[in-house]
């Protein structure tokens, strides 16, 4: 019996999702190269870029813009207020609901490391050309937007 043999990283390239852990990994690497010393994740900088646009947001609402469920939401906010780039307060309606601010610290990192994120999204993509780039971010949200109720934490892209 002649069987051809098996080709795993031919089967494993034909997953969507084993190539999109992979992606992830390697966004992750450049991240960490282009933002060497700032000590801020990717998560942790969407975090302070929604919470620098919108001061003052509710937490559950932050979490929702980002697309991270409550528990991990309130770690890394906690980590965040620690580091003093984050602020937290309660809401006078509610006290038990958080209002969360970026700090002029925040706001400092946060511009100091934009252009280095920036670097990391492009290299991310620097493969593809221009055109390939457009469709395939399209791509991009157009299968989480579609998936967004499999996912552990709701996310509002528009």
């Amino acid at each position: 019996m002649d069987e051809t043999p098996s080709n795993p990283a031919a089967e494993l390239a034909s997953r969507p999702g084993f190539l999109i852990r992979r992606l992830h990994q390697i966004h992750l690497a450049l991240f960490a190269e282009e933002c060497a010393g700032i000590g801020v994740t990717p998560v942790q900088y969407s975090i302070m870029t929604v919470a620098a646009a919108n001061p003052g947001l509710e937490q559950g609402k932050l979490g929702h813009a980002i697309g991270v469920d409550r528990a991990t939401l309130a770690n890394v906010v906690a980590r965040l207020e620690a580091r003093g780039l984050l602020r937290r307060s309660a809401c006078k309606g509610d006290r038990r609901t958080k209002l969360v601010e970026l700090t002029n610290q925040g706001g400092l990192v946060l511009n100091d490391m934009d252009a280095a994120a920036r670097r990391a999204h492009e290299r991310t993509i620097e493969a593809l050309d221009p055109a390939e780039r457009a469709v395939f971010m399209r791509g991009l949200a157009q299968l989480v937007e579609a998936g967004n109720a499999y996912g552990r934490a709701p996310l509002q892209l528009r």
